[in-house]
């Protein structure tokens, strides 16, 4: 590919976020998660309004009692959930990054549900 400059340069010419997590998923040991984590640890703005979902937010997602078809759905509830609270995605998902004890001690055992395309248009 040339070189770390050279990648970085073809990762970030990348046009929008399915792109740039595509390009990263090619890398063996990158998967979607962490692709699009990379690019939430640089603060990227592709990726701003976007949750990493992983075992923490799964372990909130169960204390709430909630369960999902897809990766894409349980996104979009804490997106959701994040514009509600008037903060973008990577904001709530560092909150519950950095204070994943707190959320569950504050939560309550919720009764089972299931959610699905609940929050798409």
């Amino acid at each position: 590919m040339g070189g770390l400059l050279a990648a970085k340069k073809k990762l970030l010419n990348q046009a929008g976020r399915d792109k740039k997590i595509a390009f990263l998923d090619d890398f063996p040991g990158i998967g979607n998660k962490y692709a699009r984590n990379l690019m939430m640890d640089v603060y990227h703005k592709d990726f701003r309004d976007s949750i990493a979902i992983d075992s923490r937010i799964e372990k909130i997602s169960e204390k709430l009692g909630l369960s999902f078809d897809n990766y894409e759905d349980e996104e979009q509830f804490f997106l959701a959930a994040a514009h509600e609270a008037n903060l973008e995605g990577w904001e709530l998902d560092r909150l519950m990054y950095n204070h994943l004890k707190e959320f569950l001690e504050q939560l309550g055992d919720g009764k089972p549900k299931h959610v699905a395309n609940c929050y798409r248009d």
